[in-house]
């Protein structure tokens, strides 16, 4: 059984920029490939049978002391459906509902829980103002990975903890191609899409390779998009990107590096913001 649910999430797999990790991407695009069980036929039985296998994200949760937690993590998405999200993405609207939904509850602190290897370039700018403007004290633990996308949003954090077996970093942007020419050649077809006159970006990236002007086109957005990227980072923390070169860092070089700033435990993040409201 195939899944025609996730068509929205293949086209942006195969047309959108991200912040994303390589390694992860392809990994998304392996699973979507998948059948799903008859199991799966019904809501109720699909999210029984994904919290058996994926660890579903818990929901914002404020405790006695006035401390929110969010989670992040997954890969994370725009406009995401409810499928995407048993299959462990977040939603960027989810993030900022969540923030929304602290404050308004009057949370004194927010410590984000970062579990992720980054994620769509839509929404993740978007999301990181939003956890920038939070005025009350903020900080972010990770215990796996804070990377590309995720690391967008963790970067405006107060404090940034993490692990000593944790990943950091990876500011950058991908925007995946696969020249597919020798395949259509194979095939006997040929690409010949009828645009308006001085139009020949308009079918960029839709047949089986790019033409030197195309390409050029995607590398300049692609560009503006790290720039984007690198320019938010730079509010709130002292980096050489030349030196990173858009990779993620483990533990202790990670600090040294100044992606984050204390090598710690979630309580340690914790007693961080209590210290801070009491």
């Amino acid at each position: 059984m195939k899944i025609p649910m996730l068509a929205h999430l293949y086209y942006k797999l195969h047309h959108s920029a991200w912040y994303i990790q390589p390694a992860y991407f392809r990994s998304i695009k392996a699973a979507i490939a998948q059948d799903l069980p008859e199991v799966a036929k019904h809501q109720d039985d699909m999210e029984e049978f994904f919290a058996f296998f994926i660890n579903q994200r818990p929901p914002l949760a404020i405790d006695s002391n006035g401390i929110a937690v969010i989670t992040i993590s997954g890969i994370l998405g725009n406009d995401l459906a409810r499928l995407d999200q048993l299959l462990g993405f977040t939603d960027f609207q989810v993030i900022q509902d969540e923030i929304d939904e602290a404050l308004d509850q009057s949370a004194k602190a927010i410590l984000f829980e970062m579990n992720s290897p980054g994620g769509e370039v839509q929404g993740t700018p978007e999301t990181a103002q939003r956890i920038a403007a939070i005025d009350v004290p903020k900080a972010s633990y990770s215990g796996g990975l804070d990377a590309s996308a995720a690391y967008f949003l963790s970067s405006s954090m107060d404090r940034k903890f993490v692990s000593p077996s944790a990943f950091s970093g990876s500011i950058g942007t991908l925007l995946p191609w696969v020249d597919e020419s020798k395949f259509w050649d194979a095939l006997g077809f040929a690409w010949e899409p009828i645009t308006g006159s001085d139009e020949t970006l308009k079918g960029a990236g839709f047949g089986p390779s790019l033409t030197d002007a195309q390409r050029a086109h995607f590398q300049a957005q692609v560009d503006a998009m790290s720039a984007s990227f690198r320019d938010h980072v730079s509010n709130y923390r002292e980096l050489d990107f030349g030196a990173l070169q858009a990779g993620s860092y483990f533990g202790k070089q990670a600090i040294s590096l100044n992606l984050a700033d204390e090598i710690g435990t979630y309580d340690d993040a914790y007693q961080w913001l209590f210290r801070l409201i009491s």
